[in-house]
């Protein structure tokens, strides 16, 4: 039996299952195993929107379609999910045709191969919260029970990550993220710019991605007047991340995304 995943938080999702738990646990997989014999396990749904610097002028190359290690971040992104073994259909959220970097993203999609049959395009604004909506609109979620929705700047997010968001989901969490101690000193700064105090990290936790959710869930923070995705993960249930699944935005981000991936090979952890 594998190991619960860690909690980072005072709001743990605690590894003992009550039997309301454990019954929905039992109710989840003989509804994946219907679904699988009529060949319609589309139960854990990822969801990858694009944000307002991704659909920039030519002039200025999107992070997701920057390369890293020969391909763009973006093929890479796609690839962890299609191949963590616990999602069972990507949306990609792309710009409208006519928009700069489109034929960029047709191109990635391209790269993937035969994987592709998973993967659904979605034409939508930028963002999170316009994704999630315009999902929703084309029933494109109708039948999923765990949302991811996941950035595409973060391209090297371990299996295990995905497969500890879906579980906390489906153990009742309606709303999850990895996260990682901050290990930074972090300092109060005052308006004349001089240091007034150190704060205290221990209840601090960097986010990082996927961020999980219960279909209904999601529904009721992207509904007309409910307070979106784009800025929140307020309440959310929190498990462990890991190093690899940082956002990389920069040439600095994938020189450290490179470091970090070429030190796993050396130690033979890939």
């Amino acid at each position: 039996m594998k190991a619960r995943p860690k909690c980072c938080s005072t709001r743990f999702w605690k590894p003992q299952q009550s039997d309301s738990q454990a019954s929905r646990h039992r109710e989840v997989s003989a509804n994946r195993q219907v679904r699988a014999a009529q060949n319609c396990d589309n139960t854990v749904v990822a969801l990858v929107p694009y944000d307002n610097r991704d659909a920039r002028s030519p002039a200025v190359e999107p992070a997701p379609l920057a390369h890293v290690r020969g391909e763009p971040v973006l093929v890479h992104t796609l690839r962890g999910l299609l191949g963590s073994e616990v999602v069972d259909r990507v949306i990609l959220a792309v710009p409208p045709e006519l928009s700069p970097g489109h034929s960029a993203y047709a191109e990635c999609i391209e790269a993937l191969g035969p994987g592709a049959a998973r993967l659904t395009q979605l034409y939508c604004g930028a963002g999170r919260t316009n994704a999630v909506r315009s999902a929703f609109a084309a029933h494109s979620l109708d039948e999923a029970e765990v949302v991811l929705v996941h950035d595409a700047t973060r391209p090297f997010v371990p299996p295990s990550v995905f497969r500890s968001v879906v579980a906390a989901v489906r153990a009742g969490a309606p709303s999850v993220v990895p996260v990682q101690d901050v290990t930074d000193t972090i300092k109060v700064v005052g308006d004349d710019g001089t240091v007034l105090s150190t704060h205290d990290r221990s209840g601090l936790r960097a986010v990082q991605g996927p961020h999980g959710f219960a279909t209904a869930t999601l529904r009721r923070l992207v509904v007309q007047g409910g307070p979106g995705l784009d800025e929140t993960v307020s309440d959310a249930t929190v498990v462990a991340g890991h190093p690899n699944a940082i956002r990389l935005r920069t040439s600095f981000d994938i020189t450290v995304a490179e470091a970090l991936l070429a030190g796993d090979q050396a130690g033979g952890q890939q």
